[in-house]
């Protein structure tokens, strides 16, 4: 028989040992964190489309301006006597182009000078190994600080070095070709070296090379040099600082900048992108490329081309591609300087 008393204590029971779960309701911080999550998708994609949209702007612009990278560099010998092109550190790549660059400029325009980041204790081979009655390359291999060995671009070099001695055979006695090692003595130290001392003999490259290049320029002021270099010192009208922990900020300014006030007609600089062999870290800092360099690769692939810097390399966000070493910070100064500010000329080798 059905007893109302007994059914509410019943009830009473069930609320108090079974209570009903109660719903869930998010926190404010579980809201907040979903609302960012989708706040940062939007803005990626929104980069992404960004990004397409100037990756498409400039493979437009280099597809309408462009030209073969040797009749660029032709074109630049023509006019100015003091090109610098971008080296890029393991990369094979940029040192055969260099070649072919050095014989289009002696067959064009002529040339007097290669100056390359070798080590300055290194240039008693290199004259030996150009002025040997017969080609004996084991001059060179027997060096490996000569060649880079530790970049593994040994091939690269070599490749400069052969085409110079042979353009030297065919062109004559008057229009020998010089190579001439810029680096000063043991850069890149032999030895374990310091953070802190590292980063003062980097910041002293730049003096050495612009004082030795200065005796030959006032010897020769009318002298054609063709530098091939780290990128980094390629650069116009800029610099670089280096920190290490507890230490003092040692700065620099590039070679390309200091003969740029001192030849402001006669500086032309060449970035390049190009694959690289290997990647080793740098003693301290080194060029790796451009911010144009992975957009081209997409849509030209292994297609070279050159073409005046100009609007659509504007990028304003890490223009230059650096690689640095654990424990110093590398930073190129000043700020914000896009890539046509830095350079005259750009050219792409493929991926």
């Amino acid at each position: 028989m059905w007893n109302p008393l007994e059914n509410w204590r019943q009830r009473r029971a069930r609320q108090r040992y079974m209570p009903q779960a109660r719903p869930v309701r998010s926190g404010r911080t579980a809201q907040a964190a979903v609302l960012l999550l989708g706040l940062i998708l939007l803005v990626s994609a929104l980069l992404e489309l960004r990004g397409d949209d100037r990756g498409a702007a400039l493979a437009a612009y280099v597809a309408e301006g462009g030209m073969a990278p040797l009749d660029l560099v032709e074109r630049a010998g023509r006019t100015r006597r003091l090109i610098f092109l971008a080296d890029i550190a393991g990369s094979n790549a940029t040192k055969r182009f260099a070649a072919e660059v050095i014989e289009r400029l002696a067959r064009t325009s002529e040339l007097d000078v290669v100056a390359l980041g070798i080590d300055a204790d290194e240039q008693p081979y290199i004259d030996t190994y150009l002025h040997t009655g017969q080609e004996d390359a084991s001059l060179l291999i027997t060096r490996p600080r000569l060649l880079h060995e530790a970049e593994g671009v040994s091939e690269g070099y070599l490749a400069i070095f052969r085409k110079v001695r042979r353009l030297n055979e065919a062109l004559g006695a008057d229009r020998q070709i010089r190579i001439l090692a810029l680096d000063p003595p043991d850069w890149p130290p032999a030895r374990a070296v310091a953070p802190h001392e590292l980063a003062r003999r980097f910041g002293a490259r730049d003096e050495h090379m612009h004082r030795t290049i200065g005796t030959l320029l006032q010897r020769e002021p009318r002298a054609r040099v063709l530098f091939v270099l780290d990128g980094l010192h390629v650069l116009r009208g800029s610099g670089g600082s280096v920190q290490t922990g507890g230490t003092r900020t040692v700065r620099t300014t590039w070679l390309a900048s200091r003969l740029e006030q001192e030849y402001p007609q006669d500086v032309y600089s060449i970035l390049v992108d190009a694959p690289a062999s290997r990647s080793a870290a740098p003693p301290v800092a080194a060029y790796r490329g451009t911010a144009a360099g992975p957009l081209l690769a997409e849509r030209r692939g292994d297609d070279p081309v050159g073409i005046a810097l100009a609007g659509p390399f504007g990028f304003t966000r890490q223009p230059i591609r650096v690689a640095g070493r654990p424990g110093i910070r590398f930073e190129h100064e000043p700020h914000g300087l896009t890539l046509p500010e830095v350079a005259n000329a750009y050219i792409y080798l493929g991926n």
